[in-house]
């Protein structure tokens, strides 16, 4: 765990977030639940759950080596084999891959990266857990409906893990985490539901399976005479049932 937080403390978000267009693509992450989302607030809203990995949007390489250090590498900075990673071949993917390939450098983490298509990115690789892939910079995930669980069981829940196509991308199979996934999905009461998906949010961010970096915009156009009115449900497209002509 002290590796994983060491990552996430030395990753430069903002940087990364430069490879995709800056500022006004979106706003850098500090958890999972985005903005706009019941449990969003819960989690600790923009600021995030308040870790200290997390504190700094440009990184903290020397945060990073503390970690290593409790992690048992007595210098701060890792000496294991080269770490295999996959990424997209195609820009900008390309390029977020390759500073974060860059950022590890920095301790002593040597990304071995291979960039293939997207397809098969997922398909052979992220998504394959006999692939044996440690880092996949370029993978996304996005709510399948409005409700915070769609942002969190399928990331972690251990049922996700199948041999091919597994969105649970970081093989997180904790009993306990199964357990509170279980009891969060039978909650009907709304505020109780965000409440508990927020406080779920704030445990799994600080085991640092995942590094989120990003919550994107999606940025639309719509003519004058047109009254555009955007899904929560389909990642901010365009809502046709109510969309109309001025």
């Amino acid at each position: 765990m002290n590796v994983r937080r060491a990552v996430a403390a030395a990753i430069d978000r903002s940087a990364l977030r430069q490879t995709r267009g800056g500022p006004a693509v979106g706003t850098v992450a500090t958890h999972f639940i985005p903005p706009d989302t019941d449990g969003f607030e819960h989690a600790g809203g923009e600021a995030g759950p308040g870790y200290d990995f997390y504190k700094d949007p440009a990184g903290n390489v020397a945060l990073a080596k503390e970690y290593l250090k409790k992690a048992g590498y007595k210098d701060g900075m890792y000496t294991g084999a080269p770490v295999f990673a996959v990424g997209d071949s195609l820009p900008p993917a390309k390029q977020t891959a390759e500073a974060l390939q860059e950022q590890l450098n920095a301790i002593g983490i040597d990304l071995k990266l291979r960039e293939v298509p997207n397809a098969t990115m997922l398909q052979k690789f992220c998504g394959v857990p006999k692939a044996e892939v440690a880092v996949c910079p370029n993978l996304s995930w996005g709510k399948d409906f409005s409700d915070p669980q769609s942002m969190i069981d399928p990331l972690f829940n251990g049922n996700s893990i199948i041999p091919t196509g597994s969105v649970n991308t970081a093989q997180v199979d904790d009993p306990s985490v199964n357990r509170k996934l279980a009891a969060d999905a039978s909650i009907t009461d709304p505020d109780r539901r965000a409440q508990a998906y927020g406080q779920l949010d704030k445990e799994l961010t600080g085991q640092a399976y995942y590094i989120t970096w990003l919550w994107d915009n999606q940025v639309s156009f719509n003519s004058k005479d047109v009254n555009g009115v955007q899904s929560k449900f389909n990642g901010g497209a365009w809502d046709l049932t109510f969309t109309s002509l001025k």
